[in-house]
C-alpha cells in the first residue's frame, strides 16, 4: 500500500541515484548509467562531428578542455536529460570524458606525459580566463591506492600527512600541493578538472585505519581553535610548514 504523505509535506529524495564516489556523493550528484553515458557520447559525435572532432584532438594532444567545449558538452546533455541542476550536467561531462579516456586512451592524460600537460596548461591560461571543468569522481579503491602509493613513495609527506591529521586536524596547502602531484604520477587525468575528492576519499579512508586523534569528538574545540587561529591570526605572518611545526609539538602534550 503507498503511504500517503501529510498535506503540505514534500518529497526531498532526489529523483536519481546519488554518486557513490567522492565528492559526488558528498555534494549529491547525479549518478550517471554506462547506459546513458554511451547515449550522450553517441548522440554527440553524430549530432556535431566537428565538435567532436577537435573535442578528442584537445583531449589527446594537450590533455584538457575549454569551459566553452566543456559548456558545449553540458548543454547537450541538458538538451537529453532536461530538468536538472546545473552541477549535475558538469559531472555528466566528466563522466563523458573519462569513458572517452577508457576507449581512446588519450595520450595527454597518461601519467608519463604529466609535466608536458602541466606546461601546455599553463601555457593555457596565460592568455584567457578559465575555471576548472568539474572534478574528478574517485572510488574508495582509489582513495586506498593513493594512500598507499604515498606511504611506499614518499614517507616524508606521509609522516607530514600524518602528523598534520593527527595533530592539528587538517594540512596546508604545500602539503596538498604535493600530494596532487602524486595524483598524476599514478592516475590518467586531465590538468582541468579537480582532484579534491580523492583528497576527501583517502582522509577517510586513513582516519578510519588510524584515528586520528584531533578528529575524535574530544579534540573538537581544539581543532576550532586552532583552525582560528591559523586562518585568522597566522595566516600572511608565517608558512603553514614553520606554524604546524610549533603547533604539533604543543598539540603532543596537549592532546591525552
Amino acid at each position: 500500500m503507498k503511504k500517503v504523505r501529510p498535506q503540505g509535506e514534500e518529497d526531498t529524495s532526489p529523483p536519481f541515484r546519488v554518486r557513490s564516489t567522492y565528492p559526488g556523493r558528498i555534494s549529491g550528484m547525479r549518478e550517471w548509467t554506462p547506459e546513458e553515458t554511451d547515449l550522450i557520447i553517441t548522440s554527440y559525435r553524430g549530432r556535431y562531428p566537428g565538435e567532436w572532432q577537435a573535442y578528442i584532438a584537445a583531449e589527446n594532444d594537450d590533455g584538457f578542455i575549454s569551459n566553452a567545449m566543456n559548456d558545449h558538452i553540458c548543454s547537450h546533455i541538458e538538451e537529453l536529460f532536461p530538468g536538472l541542476k546545473r552541477m549535475h550536467y558538469r559531472a555528466g561531462a566528466v563522466d563523458f570524458r573519462f569513458a572517452n579516456e577508457r576507449r581512446f586512451h588519450f595520450a595527454m592524460w597518461q601519467p608519463e606525459n604529466r609535466h608536458r600537460r602541466r606546461e601546455k596548461w599553463l601555457e593555457f591560461i596565460k592568455t584567457r580566463s578559465q575555471q576548472q571543468n568539474g572534478n574528478s569522481e574517485w572510488t574508495e579503491s582509489d582513495s586506498v591506492k593513493l594512500l598507499v602509493h604515498l606511504q611506499n613513495n614518499d614517507p616524508s609527506l606521509w609522516n607530514t600527512y600524518f602528523d598534520c591529521y593527527n595533530n592539528i586536524g587538517f594540512i596546508g596547502p604545500g602539503t596538498a600541493s604535493r600530494i596532487a602531484e602524486h595524483v598524476g604520477a599514478i592516475f590518467p587525468v586531465p590538468e582541468d578538472c579537480g582532484h579534491i575528492g580523492l583528497m576527501f576519499g583517502m582522509l577517510e579512508e586513513a582516519n578510519h585505519r588510524y584515528a586520528f586523534e584531533m578528529f575524535k569528538p574530544k579534540n573538537a574545540k581544539l581543532l576550532n581553535q586552532l583552525e582560528n587561529e591559523w586562518l585568522n591570526e597566522i595566516r600572511g605572518h608565517t608558512t603553514f610548514e614553520e606554524w604546524s611545526q610549533i603547533v604539533i609539538e604543543r598539540s603532543k602534550k596537549v592532546i591525552l
